[in-house]
């Protein structure tokens, strides 16, 4: 078979060649870059062919003229490792072996704000419905939300709970860390209760915690940091109570943005007993929320939010 015999090269001076480890000057995350894919000398190359581990699908893009190389834009979606195949196709249909490019991306060097989760600047919310499919949630900066016609999982979350996280230990990554052991964060009362992150409600920079009773006439409380790792924030000596009659009979799920309309108040999304009513809770304090409306109609049968 006469097909190219050397696999294409890939150059980038915005996410330079990996082999040799991280380099010193990589781009960031969800930052665009320019990939060249080049025909490693042979001249019959009229097209390429390229995949990520984020994008399985092949595309293609020809070259300007035989054997010419190529540029492309790609932005990678994930911090760290991840690589970029590539195939060059000859006149005859004919591939050639790939060539995997191995690149590094920074972090963004400006985080996410809490509950980001495609880099809007504006806190989005998670939910499971009733069939078990999760969605997205894009919040408008106003508490108002639209659900993202693209869905979220393939799978099916019947038996899955999803929330948002802040940062516990101060690390800076606002993920739940499954490969360390658990901490216990308060001994007493944790049966028959929602919890949700609100961030800072405080603002003494540590995380606090919201617990719901979940029977009937069930308050709300924030209970206040406790360590930076998190133990002692389930403390019931150190809460305080922000809402009255919250028990699941009449809230029966809710979460906290923590802050969808970005003034850096606590804001909370709750559905409504016998109804698909979203309602939003803005500007949460101890007295109570400053205003609520309702957001949507459509969370009728809703068993997670996060």
């Amino acid at each position: 078979l006469d097909r190219p015999s050397t696999p294409p090269g890939v150059s980038s001076p915005d996410f330079p060649d990996g082999d040799a480890g991280w380099p010193a000057t990589t781009g960031e995350v969800r930052t665009q870059g320019t990939f060249t894919l080049a025909s490693g000398g042979e001249k019959d190359v009229v097209t390429y062919e390229y995949w990520m581990d984020s994008r399985p699908d092949p595309v293609k893009v020809d070259a300007p003229s035989p054997g010419a190389d190529a540029d492309v834009k790609l932005t990678p979606n994930w911090a760290g490792p991840q690589n970029l195949y590539v195939r060059s196709i000859d006149r005859a249909g004919n591939r050639s072996d790939t060539r995997t490019y191995l690149f590094y991306a920074n972090s963004l060097s400006e985080p996410d704000k809490p509950g980001d989760i495609n880099g809007s600047g504006n806190a989005d919310l998670w939910g499971i419905d009733g069939k078990g499919i999760l969605h997205r949630w894009r919040d408008q900066g106003d508490g108002t939300l639209k659900d993202d016609p693209k869905r979220a999982s393939n799978t099916t979350w019947n038996n899955a709970q999803v929330t948002h996280r802040g940062d516990w230990n101060g690390d800076g990554d606002g993920y739940l860390d499954t490969s360390r052991d658990p901490v216990l964060i308060g001994d007493t009362g944790a049966d028959h209760v929602t919890l949700a992150a609100p961030g800072d409600f405080t603002g003494d920079g540590r995380v606090d915690l919201l617990v719901r009773g979940e029977s009937s006439g069930g308050n709300l409380y924030v209970y206040h940091g406790g360590r930076p790792d998190g133990i002692g924030i389930g403390n019931p000596e150190h809460r305080t109570r922000i809402g009255w009659n919250w028990g699941t009979d009449t809230v029966p799920l809710f979460t906290a943005a923590p802050d969808a309309d970005n003034n850096g108040k606590l804001d909370l999304w709750a559905t409504t007993a016998g109804s698909g009513r979203l309602r939003f809770f803005a500007n949460h304090t101890a007295d109570g929320p400053e205003k609520v409306t309702a957001v949507s109609e459509a969370f009728a049968g809703y068993r997670s939010l996060g």
